[in-house]
């Protein structure tokens, strides 16, 4: 099918990774993903498409799980499916298709982590939007509409901001409108005062007041004349 795939590595007329009736010789998209087998290989290896007679190259498995992506309905692993992201292109602008990336919108957020905290039983991120904007999460560079990118809501600084969750509600700060469950939602708070000076702007602190002993006191004494 020259596909770039050698027929000894598509099992000789074996094998019919997509059950759609043909096999992957003569198959030009073995896993049905709507990106043909070719391009598979090429795209994520940047390079001529790999084979096991051109050098010991392997073909290429973006996530890791033992399948290469020509036979993976779900290159990158983060739960949706390749055909389900190829409409979107490159969405965080990094060169890396969505399919093949990790981290779709570029947020910090693993695309399969985009649901953090909103609902632990539900392994579906395609259909959680927070702030109802009609773009979902994964997709979404503000998850939570407070006008924060939710990249800089890494207040650990770790390189995840799924982990922060200041008033530990369950609800990671990207993910959650009211960060430090004040009853201001963050998106009407100046984002940029941080009146204790402690590195955290008030909007995510759950103590942004002044502790008595840093304030200053002036104190009027009377003036008594004799």
């Amino acid at each position: 099918d020259n596909d770039g795939v050698l027929d000894s590595d598509e099992g000789n007329g074996n094998i019919d990774t997509d059950g759609d009736g043909k096999k992957d010789t003569v198959d030009t998209d073995d896993d049905n993903d709507t990106v043909s087998t070719a391009d598979e290989n090429k795209e994520a290896a940047g390079q001529v498409a790999a084979n096991s007679a051109n050098g010991g190259t392997a073909y290429p498995d973006t996530d890791g799980d033992g399948i290469p992506n020509f036979r993976d309905e779900d290159d990158d692993g983060d739960g949706i499916l390749t055909k389900n992201e190829i409409a979107h292109g490159d969405t965080d602008g990094d060169g890396i298709r969505n399919y093949l990336d990790s981290d779709d919108d570029g947020d910090g957020i693993p695309t399969k982590l985009d649901n953090t905290g909103l609902d632990p039983a539900d392994t579906d991120v395609t259909d959680d939007d927070t702030d109802g904007d009609g773009i979902p999460n994964y997709l979404d560079n503000d998850d939570d509409g407070d006008g924060v990118l939710s990249k800089d809501e890494d207040f650990d600084g770790d390189g995840n901001p799924a982990n922060d969750d200041t008033d530990g509600d369950g609800i990671a700060n990207a993910l959650d409108t009211d960060d430090d469950n004040d009853g201001t939602l963050t998106k009407d708070q100046d984002t940029t005062i941080d009146t204790d000076n402690d590195g955290i702007p008030d909007y995510a602190d759950t103590q942004d007041t002044v502790p008595v002993e840093q304030t200053t006191f002036k104190v009027m004494l009377p003036v008594v004349v004799r």
